[in-house]
């Protein structure tokens, strides 16, 4: 007699937002270089953390520091 073990379809996690992004990824998502990346960390301009040799960055961060760029547009005067 043959004994049918079943098989137990895993449950996927759910898919959960990415905390930490790394250099790549954030050249990507701030349409930047790499080596400007490198070159804000180094000069902790841009907020990132550390893991070892690793330089991640946290999203929420990132669009904090987008937020903090923003350079608003000098409004006209008036002609009259």
């Amino acid at each position: 007699m043959e004994s049918k073990i079943p098989v137990n379809n895993p449950m996927p996690f759910p898919r959960r937002e990415r905390i930490l992004i790394s250099v790549n990824e954030a050249a990507q998502m701030l349409n930047l270089s790499k080596s400007y990346i490198y070159r804000e960390t180094r000069n902790r301009t841009i907020p990132h953390v550390r893991i070892g040799s690793r330089i991640l960055f946290r999203v929420t961060d990132l669009n904090a520091w987008i937020e903090q760029q923003n350079q608003p547009a000098l409004q006209e005067q008036d002609c009259a």
